[in-house]
């Protein structure tokens, strides 16, 4: 395992993984594949309580209206955060379900560092790699967030890492440190840690 984790580590830095998806991004133009694509809706839709601002990109997470995924059903009581991605620049901004993966929420530890709540859970089949999700200038995207439902309260707030998307409002959730810790070591903080970081882990 240890072995294991040190390769990942290596090929990390010797190829990072936004240069190895943009090499894939490019094959894909190259040979034509057409994948899934969901798109986004035009911000005149967003809640009114969503704040616009201008020429920014940024998140928005809506602590009012968290819920069971599917209430009609009423079989998964797990709770969801909707978050929604808000395009209000001239330029369209796309992503993966892969990519995805690294909007997260995070909990003020102190004044001036913020820690991620939840580990990364893998992909069971690799569809993540399989769609792309469109955002034209002045749309929005929404995505559902795993909400907890145990732990202490907490404030939180949401992050794209890896993007220059702008961080999210705050509010308040329950973070259950448990899952904190092993947030520390998941594939998404080996993709987004410093050098002296990786080393420590060595």
């Amino acid at each position: 395992m240890i072995n294991q984790l040190l390769l990942y580590i290596l090929l990390i830095m010797l190829f990072p993984v936004k240069e190895f998806f943009s090499q894939i991004d490019s094959t894909v133009k190259k040979v034509q594949i057409r994948l899934p694509t969901y798109e986004g809706e035009p911000i005149e839709k967003l809640s009114k309580f969503a704040p616009i601002y201008k020429d920014k990109i940024y998140l928005f997470a809506d602590f009012d209206n968290v819920a069971t995924r599917d209430e009609r059903v009423n079989l998964n009581r797990t709770k969801f955060i909707p978050v929604y991605l808000i395009n209000n620049r001239n330029k369209k901004y796309s992503f993966t379900g892969y990519e995805m993966e690294n909007l997260q929420q995070v909990y003020r530890k102190n004044d001036t560092s913020w820690v991620r709540t939840q580990r990364g859970i893998p992909m069971w089949c690799g569809t993540s790699y399989d769609w792309i999700a469109i955002i034209k200038p002045k749309e929005f995207y929404k995505v559902l967030k795993y909400f907890s439902d145990e732990g202490d309260d907490q404030i939180v707030r949401y992050t794209f890492f890896n993007t220059d998307v702008v961080i999210s409002n705050a509010g308040f959730a329950k973070v259950n440190m448990e899952k904190v810790e092993k947030a520390k070591y998941d594939r998404i903080a080996l993709q987004i840690s410093s050098p002296k970081f990786l080393i420590e882990i060595i």
